[in-house]
């Protein structure tokens, strides 16, 4: 009998629970973790807890983050901060729900109106309004409730506030499908492909090329490419034990909405361009004073060397 190798623990941070994050669900549901000899523990990050702040004290291996996270250490003048070296999403996956009836939506419909934004972290509420200002909408014309968690902002719709909401997936879908909203706009159409979900780890580790890294980024590259043909229903049944209180008829439509948009990035390779569209959200959002170079921020060595076939051992 062969002796089974014993798995090496991976331990995972994502600082928000969505269907968004469907590659890296199904690197780990659908076995491609397992196959690189990693048992994955996934963590998510409680309100007010930052994802890559785990990776720099020890206490995650990697983390989904995004490209701004770095900008905005870097424009803080901080040195060492993780380094960010696979792409997740080439798609903002928020979405503007309205009430239900009323009727066709025009962007300019939310000047005046009621708006519950995604705001538990500076990054979509920055991306909305980058894709505002495109459409001539004045963001300061819209009246904001902010809430702490998308939880939150879910159930306060549902409990009557707000005209529109702000959400990813499954959050956005939920409402739909039980009739509760209607949508009105998905944004990432609006933007097109940007940098904005990657995989983030410690800089040394990144640097070195950490086999483990490469290892979890190759189990990573394989769902990427598993979930661009997948059936609907099979893609939902990999997710599905990450969202138990779901149901599946909603993750089917949630990840075939996504899948329509475009928004999983094909490959883990950065790119400079995505990367450049996400800095221009930040910049001329405020959040950052000036602009710095990609290779400050991204690493794409261990992504070329998955792309190439590299063992990593």
């Amino acid at each position: 009998m062969s002796r089974q190798r014993t798995k090496v623990p991976f331990h995972y941070a994502e600082a928000m629970h969505s269907i968004f994050y469907t590659p890296v669900y199904t690197a780990i549901s659908r076995g491609f973790c397992a196959e690189e000899g990693l048992a994955v523990e996934l963590y998510t990050c409680r309100p007010g807890e930052n994802s890559t702040a785990l990776v720099a004290d020890g206490r995650a291996d990697a983390a989904q983050s995004s490209p701004s996270v770095g900008l905005v250490s870097a424009a803080r003048g901080e040195s060492g901060f993780p380094l960010h070296f696979a792409q997740i999403n080439r798609r903002d996956g928020f979405f503007i729900v309205a009430r239900p009836g009323r009727g066709s939506f025009g962007w300019k419909d939310l000047e005046g109106a009621d708006l519950l934004p995604a705001s538990f972290a500076a990054q979509p509420w920055l991306s909305l309004q980058y894709c505002l200002r495109k459409k001539g909408v004045d963001p300061n014309a819209i009246r904001l409730t902010r809430h702490a968690s998308l939880d939150e902002a879910e159930q306060a719709f549902r409990q009557g506030q707000g005209d529109f909401v702000h959400l990813p997936q499954p959050y956005a879908e939920r409402l739909i499908v039980q009739g509760v909203g209607q949508l009105a706009a998905a944004i990432g159409p609006q933007i097109g492909p940007v940098g904005f979900s990657s995989l983030t780890a410690a800089r040394d580790r990144v640097l070195r090329r950490d086999p483990v890294l490469v290892s979890f980024t190759r189990a990573f590259a394989k769902a990427q490419q598993w979930v661009q043909t997948a059936p609907a229903n099979e893609l939902a049944e990999a997710v599905q034990p990450f969202f138990p209180d779901t149901d599946k008829a909603v993750l089917t439509r949630a990840v075939t909405r996504y899948r329509d948009q475009e928004t999983w990035a094909l490959q883990p390779l950065l790119s400079e361009r995505d990367f450049d569209v996400i800095q221009d959200i930040f910049y001329t959002g405020g959040a950052i004073k000036e602009r710095h170079p990609y290779a400050e921020i991204v690493d794409t060595g261990i992504a070329r060397e998955v792309m190439a076939g590299g063992s990593g051992r």
